[in-house]
């Protein structure tokens, strides 16, 4: 029967929150598969068990380490009995090694969390709990936290700054006050071993008047008598008491300046996520290995851990706890993960970073973390890629990405893009090697800024090199078999007939009965049916409509916002907007792209700019434009569009009420540009 693994909290978002720590507070608090418990507080008078794994704890303390792995380890058939540590205090400790957040801090137990914490040397709690202190650290809080200080006999060998040692600080308070901390009713409460330390100080800045009216319920009778002689007798009697003035050499006027550190500064040092811990997981007792890229010929053993695995995806934790649980007692064969890829997703799982991305695995890691369900994973991989993504890799990203499908969506489009606007991809050797999947999906698009004749060039060279792949002869008719459904993604009918007979026809890949029909179709009254689409790509269109919708207007002060951009006359529309000092809103028409970056063009663009009120009864505002863009003239409008207190106005109904949206939309007709392909 297979051990079952508690359902932890939220587990329906399980597989977005996806934090290492997150993850690790959640079986901390449901306690499931736990190999170790503690008995905590004995001496306290109630003992509180505590489930814990003990892989977890060794990663955090070289301590538990020592007890678990050790050379005379802990036995821990029964619960390992720690009896003078304050149950709270352990809590607050497990948090920290789980999760790197201790909630539960209170002044009632930081300094046993504090001791608990040097105890089991765990350094950055040590700073944590010291930060806590130090921000609660005032005149009337100082003789309760050096009391406890003392009593905890708190030397902290981890913070060495003096500014940030607990005593120290406390004691340079006291120093530095002349009345207040020594009349107080806290003063009067404290312990003898902390009294021992402040009287022998010479910094105090009280006078010993102000000092003896606090401490003379310590002094003797007798004690007091002796003072008395030694002060007015000839024949003074030997004092246990130091007779010289205090060499406070900074005190002016019976003050010393005292300033509570910044304790921002006070580092806490490593937390979970960080290799140095992952470095200490105790990889030689790793209950579980994978053997990873048979298929890429070497098969690389990676030791892990199932409690890590399965707490941070619900693939794994079904493989080693659900209802049929992987038994096998040797490596679990992965053979078609890239090694470096798998590593990467160890990484990410042992502390929600990845430090090895490189063009060469990222996508090898997307399909590591889309086959195991590690969705910010999977954004990680998208962002890489989408980072280093431009026109000289996007048709190797477009291949990988075509694989993924909806795990790759943002990378697809983003290559697609590149491609609608570049004309130097068609040519380039990479182009000639694409996968038929990529080519279709090139070809399918409405969007290409290549004229139908450099595609036609392209697509011909593309299905010689696919009959070279396949040991073909470079003949039509297998030319066209290796284009299959592709090739009726031509859009022939746009081209030229000079360009279809030297291209095409002249190459085989057209057939003369094809070649006929579409000259039919140009030319005769009954047109024949083609297999063609006859319709322009969209690049070449002569006009189009964009709409923005800005989802909250709020958001716009001072700032400016674009639209996304439409493709008209092979060059890129968009719709800026801009809310300007002046009190008004800023509309202009947009133009972008690769032809737009050349430096001989014009086009003359006729637009209508519309402002769209959400109130039915209310009519748009429109303004026509008609100008000439060019490379330095690539942004037309109005910089007054409409007054912000017009737009605003609520009877006006231009801005929805309701999240403050407003509508825009420009309808854009544009002549043939000139100095354009």
């Amino acid at each position: 029967m297979s051990q079952s693994f508690p359902e932890p909290p939220n587990r329906n978002n399980r597989g977005e929150a996806t934090k290492v720590a997150k993850c690790l507070r959640q079986v901390l608090d449901c306690g499931g598969m736990s190999d170790v418990q503690f008995a905590v507080g004995r001496q306290y008078g109630a003992v509180r068990i505590f489930p814990a794994h003990r892989v977890i704890m060794v990663a955090r303390s070289d301590v538990f380490h020592t007890m678990f792995y050790g050379s005379l380890p802990e036995n821990c058939a029964n619960p390992v009995s720690i009896p003078d540590i304050l149950p709270d205090a352990f809590a607050n400790m497990l948090s920290y090694i789980y999760a790197d957040t201790v909630a539960n801090l209170t002044e009632d137990n930081v300094f046993e969390t504090l001791n608990c914490a040097d105890k089991n040397a765990l350094p950055s709690l040590v700073r944590k709990c010291t930060r806590f202190i130090l921000n609660k650290l005032n005149r009337d809080t100082c003789q309760e936290i050096l009391d406890k200080a003392v009593s905890y006999k708190y030397t902290p060998p981890i913070v060495e700054d003096a500014d940030y040692n607990i005593m120290e600080m406390c004691l340079r308070l006291i120093d530095a006050s002349a009345e207040g901390v020594w009349q107080s009713d806290q003063f009067t409460a404290i312990g003898q071993e902390a009294l021992q330390i402040i009287l022998p100080r010479e910094s105090l800045a009280a006078d010993e008047v102000t000092i003896y009216s606090s401490v003379e319920k310590l002094l003797l009778p007798s004690e007091l008598l002796d003072i008395f002689r030694y002060k007015h007798a000839d024949v003074k009697s030997e004092l246990p008491f130091r007779t010289e003035a205090r060499k406070n050499e900074s005190r002016t006027e019976g003050l010393i300046n005292f300033t509570v550190p910044d304790v921002r500064k006070l580092e806490e040092g490593e937390t979970l996520s960080d290799p140095v811990v992952i470095r200490k997981m105790p990889w030689k007792i790793s209950d579980v290995q994978f053997a990873v890229g048979r298929d890429y010929g070497i098969a690389k053993i990676f030791p892990a851990h199932r409690l890590v695995l399965s707490v941070r995806s619900v693939v794994f934790e079904t493989m080693f706890y659900g209802s049929l649980p992987d038994k096998c007692t040797g490596p679990i064969d992965i053979p078609d993960i890239l090694p470096d890829a798998f590593a990467n997703m160890l990484s990410f799982l042992y502390t929600d970073k990845v430090t090895n991305f490189t063009q060469d695995n990222v996508f090898d890691t997307l399909k590591c973390a889309d086959k195991y369900d590690l969705p910010l994973l999977v954004t990680m991989c998208t962002d890489f890629v989408l980072d280093t993504i431009d026109v000289h890799n996007c048709l190797d990203s477009l291949d990988s990405a075509l694989h993924f499908g909806e795990a790759a969506p943002s990378i697809l489009e983003k290559c697609l893009c590149l491609i609608d606007e570049s004309v130097i991809i068609w040519r380039s050797e990479k182009f000639r090697t694409i996968g038929e999947k990529a080519l279709r999906a090139i070809l399918q698009r409405d969007t290409l800024t290549a004229n139908e004749h450099s595609i036609c060039s392209s697509v011909n060279e593309w299905s010689a090199n696919m009959c070279a792949q396949r040991n073909m002869d470079a003949t039509p008719a297998n030319r066209r078999e290796v284009l299959g459904q592709a090739l009726y993604l031509i859009r022939f009918p746009l081209m030229t007939e000079a360009q279809l007979l030297d291209g095409p026809v002249k190459s085989g890949l057209l057939l003369q009965s094809e070649a006929l029909d579409i000259y039919l179709h140009k030319h005769a009254t009954t047109k024949p049916e083609l297999l063609f689409r006859t319709d322009p790509r969209q690049n070449v269109r002569a006009e189009g409509v964009i709409h923005y919708t800005i989802p909250d207007l709020r958001e716009l002060r001072d700032q400016h916002a674009t639209s996304d951009f439409i493709t008209v006359r092979k060059l890129l529309w968009g719709i800026g907007v801009a809310q300007k000092m002046h009190g008004a809103l800023g509309f202009y028409l947009l133009c972008t792209g690769y032809y737009a970056r050349l430096d001989s063009w014009t086009c003359h663009v006729n637009a209508e700019l519309r402002l769209l009120p959400w109130k039915t009864e209310t009519e748009p505002i429109t303004k026509p434009l008609s100008r000439l863009f060019d490379k330095k003239s690539l942004a037309w409008g109005y910089r007054k569009f409409i007054s912000m207190e017009e737009l605003l106005d609520p009877d006006n109904g231009y801005v929805n009420p309701s999240d403050f949206s407003l509508r825009l939309e420009i309808k854009v007709t544009a002549d043939l540009p000139t100095g354009i392909e």
